[in-house]
This record gives structure tokens, sequence and C-alpha cells, in this order.
């Protein structure tokens, strides 16, 4: 019995990490979106800017996928947790175009 309340105990601080590690994320990318263009960093070689959102989005779409796979009563299939992971590549995307403007 002790086992199993420590296992459970250790996956909700898996869930909690991923979780906060996906907010962080997203309000990270708030604020750097705040910042206006002629103030921002450049990056030197070409096509940096196309890149840097790549790896962007590519960690926060981990640390999303590590939320869903977290969760303690629901087993989503991979196909499912890839499309939720394109999904909110695609409205966190829009939002923040939408914010820079």
């Amino acid at each position: 019995m002790h086992h199993h309340i420590r296992k459970l105990l250790k996956s909700a601080l898996k869930r909690e990490v991923c979780r906060t590690a996906f907010i962080t994320w997203y309000v990270l990318l708030f604020v750097l979106s705040s910042i206006p263009g002629k103030e921002a960093p450049k990056l030197a070689f070409l096509l940096s800017d196309k890149i840097a959102h790549t790896i962007y989005f590519c960690i926060g779409s981990t640390a999303l996928l590590l939320t869903l796979l977290q969760h303690p009563s629901r087993h989503y299939s991979l196909p499912c947790v890839f499309l939720a992971c394109v999904a909110m590549a695609c409205v966190v995307g829009g939002f923040d175009e939408w914010h820079q403007t």
C-alpha cells in the first residue's frame, strides 16, 4: 500500500512538472512576443528567425506531449497526442501572430 501511494505521488509530481513547463513556455512566448521587432535581438544567419520559431514550437509541443502522456486516468493514443500538439502549435502560432500586430 505504501509503495502504491509513493508511486501515485511521484506520478502527480511528474504531471505538475510537465504542466508547469508547458505554462512557463507559453508565458515566455507571450512576453517575448511583446518585444517590438525593432528592439528584438537579431540572429546573424540566413533563416535564423524560422529556425528559432521551429525550435521554440518544438519545445512547446514536447512540453504538451509530456503533459498529455502523464495524465493519470487517460491513455491517449500517439496519433491523438500528435494531433493535439499540431493543433496547439497552430492555435498558439495564430495567437502569437495576432498578438504581435
